[in-house]
């Protein structure tokens, strides 16, 4: 990509592979993505029943108290889906306070945030994890999520606004990949899955944005001795791959959580057990409500709902790539890259987890495992995706 957009990148993209993927559409990403947020919310509610069966002591207090809470974040991340896509998203590539634009603005104070979750005393743990900020009121931030969207709009708005030559490894490669280094870096000391995701989609845009093929193998040789001493320095990630091999070799003990997961796949067949009905969820299946998401609904509602799922997030990753091919705006082109291929991915990893396709990691389905931070800034995401497939929509109507 040149410093300064060619003639070519202003004009709209009209090839056959164009016209089989259509003009983007806000209204349709979110669709998609809100009916992800609801099935989320009905199945993380059928996840948390079981409480109400196992205590008969006070547990329905304490049911319907997970229950508003998770009806709360849903109607959050669907009022921030909406806010966000009303705000014309070339405001987060524009100089604002201090002369500094919002998107790095965001990456200062994600990465900055990141860091604090790992002091003692300030970063809650949870499952020998430091991965939260406490709120209050028995609420929690996870800075790391904030840093997912932030670290694409950085990347997207250096290399799309033409302020820098991603050709250039001294002034336009090396500083960011320093940057994606750092960032990955910190969140990698305690969230291994979500450091990986960053850097796999980091490098995506980078590749998006015009880098040499050179300076491709060369990051990627790096994350992989990245990739490789994360691995060796914790033993437990270790021991997930080796158990990996053979899941039923340890099927009471490393082995537990993939065999309990293809014991609720295999029972809901074509059509499930019908919704509520699931056993897994009792206690047999640890993580249920978050990371194990979809493997309730794949019991409960079957092959079908679990092909729901998995159309819907092909939709957002659809609509992504109708950006990346007719939109004449590389920052847009390079966020929508971004911020569609994070979704997706994720929501591939997740699915790879639950279908025992990869070793174990803990890394929830997006829009639809429980959760406060996750669903509202994925949500906040794919309004920014919206924001700039209407402007694509309206470049469109103008040809």
């Amino acid at each position: 990509m040149s410093q300064i957009a060619s003639q070519a990148d202003l004009q709209p993209r009209t090839g056959l592979l164009e016209r089989a993927l259509g003009l983007p559409s806000a209204n349709t990403v979110m669709i998609a993505a809100a009916g992800l947020l609801c099935i989320g919310a009905i199945m993380v509610l059928s996840a948390q029943s079981w409480r109400q069966v196992v205590d008969t002591s006070s547990e329905p207090q304490l049911l319907n108290k997970a229950t508003f809470r998770q009806a709360a974040f849903v109607a959050a991340a669907m009022v921030a889906m909406v806010g966000v896509s009303r705000i014309d998203y070339r405001w987060y590539g524009q100089p604002w306070w201090l002369g500094i634009r919002p998107a790095a603005w965001l990456l200062l104070a994600s990465t900055v945030l990141v860091g604090l979750t790992l002091v003692p005393g300030i970063g809650s743990e949870l499952n020998g994890a430091r991965r939260w900020l406490p709120l209050g009121l028995g609420l929690s931030f996870q800075p790391s999520e904030l840093a997912k969207i932030a670290l694409v709009l950085w990347l997207a708005e250096r290399f799309g606004s033409g302020r820098r030559d991603i050709r250039n490894f001294w002034t336009g490669l090396l500083p960011a990949g320093v940057v994606v280094a750092v960032v990955c870096g910190l969140i990698a000391l305690e969230d291994f899955g979500t450091a990986a995701l960053m850097g796999v989609a980091s490098l995506g845009v980078l590749t998006v944005a015009g880098m040499h093929w050179v300076y491709f193998g060369g990051l990627v040789g790096a994350a992989a001795l990245g990739v490789y001493g994360l691995i060796m320095m914790e033993p437990y990630r270790l021991e997930r791959i080796r158990s990996f091999q053979n899941i039923w070799a340890d099927a009471r003990g490393r082995g537990y959580q993939p065999v309990q997961s293809l014991l609720a796949i295999a029972a809901g067949g074509w059509t499930g057990v019908g919704f509520g009905q699931g056993i897994q969820k009792f206690g047999y299946l640890p993580e249920t409500p978050s990371d194990f998401i979809f493997a309730l609904v794949c019991e409960e509602l079957g092959f079908l709902g679990a092909m729901v799922v998995i159309v819907l997030f092909a939709v957002i990753v659809w609509q992504g790539a109708c950006v990346v091919y007719t939109c004449r705006d590389n920052f847009a082109r390079l966020a929508a890259f971004g911020i569609a291929a994070t979704v997706g991915m994720q929501a591939a990893m997740n699915i790879a987890v639950v279908t025992v396709l990869v070793p174990t990691k803990g890394i929830s389905l997006p829009l639809v495992s429980a959760g406060g931070t996750s669903l509202i800034v994925t949500a906040a995401s794919i309004g920014i995706l919206a924001s700039i497939a209407r402007h694509a929509q309206g470049e469109a109507d103008e040809v």
